[in-house]
């Protein structure tokens, strides 16, 4: 195993209060375009972590048992750096009543991230309120804590933080790393859509059943400039694995709007971390084996051994 360091999700975890958490609904299935898998929950904790979030509150809307993601999260939850909330009665209710997924946000998504402020939201003071494929990033800063500092030194007005939305493109190239960041290597050298996400102080929140804006009583709600803090918002593999095929040349219409990025400096010291359980490395190998060999579909015969070592899939706005 690699060292304990601070970000670590094995590392001893403080309790509350906390000054910055983050919620996050997960449902991971398998026929999900994203791709995002078990480990890819892993890597981004470890990320938040890194980045100076000091809790996470994981809520689980697994429809059916297999999509559940608790045993994944042991390291984190016995830290006591995740708690783990089980919210899949939620989703099998949802799934029950024949209702369109359409509206499984508004019923399971959403009521999760109330329940989060109504429950715990006097644990903590800044809440980030984004998916497993949204990460927070600030281009000047990518030493640990970056996130925590730019919360301390909000001017004591400000209630939210609404981040502008960058793009990740690209397929998910499994050779290139373990961690989703790694495999894409394209970002939209502007905001690509007005789809922001918010960061705000818990105490002064009326919601947290937002999406691409803040809920707050009073003071103000602000977007930081893309250069001091932006979102990263991973797409590899959201349409481009489906519908295009990519291979090293970008389409003249994306290639004029992005830029490559190299997240490394951060990446290099979350892999160092010892995080990544052999069931999920084994689901990584197995993977990138399957991309060698140009077969990307599962076979059915392995979808439950996958269950067991991380690799079904998760759905996020």
């Amino acid at each position: 195993g690699g060292a304990v360091r601070e970000w670590c999700l094995e590392a001893e975890a403080e309790g509350p209060p906390y000054f910055v958490a983050a919620v996050v609904y997960v449902r991971v299935r398998e026929e999900d375009l994203p791709e995002l898998s078990r480990l890819d929950l892993l890597h981004w904790l470890a990320y938040y972590r890194y980045a100076g979030v000091d809790h996470v509150y994981v809520y689980d809307c697994a429809a059916y048992p297999h999509e559940r993601v608790d045993e994944a999260l042991r390291p984190a939850i016995r830290s006591g750096y995740v708690t783990y909330v089980d919210y899949t009665h939620a989703a099998i209710r949802f799934r029950e009543s024949g209702r369109p997924g359409s509206q499984h946000k508004s019923a399971v998504q959403l009521p999760a991230k109330e329940h989060a402020r109504t429950h715990y939201g006097h644990e903590f003071t800044w809440a980030v309120l984004m998916d497993m494929d949204e990460y927070p990033h600030a281009p000047a800063d990518l030493e640990p804590g970056f996130l925590a500092r730019f919360l301390a030194a909000s001017p004591p007005d400000v209630s939210a933080h609404v981040l502008e939305n960058h793009i990740m493109f690209g397929t998910r190239d499994y050779s290139r790393s373990p961690a989703l960041l790694g495999q894409v290597p394209y970002v939209t050298r502007r905001p690509y859509n007005q789809l922001r996400k918010p960061i705000q102080r818990a105490d002064r929140s009326t919601s947290f059943k937002v999406i691409h804006h803040a809920s707050v009583k009073n003071g103000r709600s602000v977007t930081p400039p893309p250069s001091a803090l932006r979102m990263n918002h991973v797409w590899g593999g959201r349409f481009q694995n489906k519908e295009y095929d990519w291979g090293p040349t970008l389409p003249p219409k994306i290639a004029d709007a992005v830029d490559p990025i190299d997240l490394s400096p951060i990446l290099n010291r979350l892999l160092e971390c010892p995080f990544q359980m052999e069931g999920n490395r084994r689901a990584y190998e197995a993977r990138l084996k399957a991309m060698q060999e140009g077969d990307q579909q599962v076979q059915e015969g392995q979808q439950g051994e996958e269950g067991q070592q991380g690799e079904y899939r998760s759905p996020h706005t």
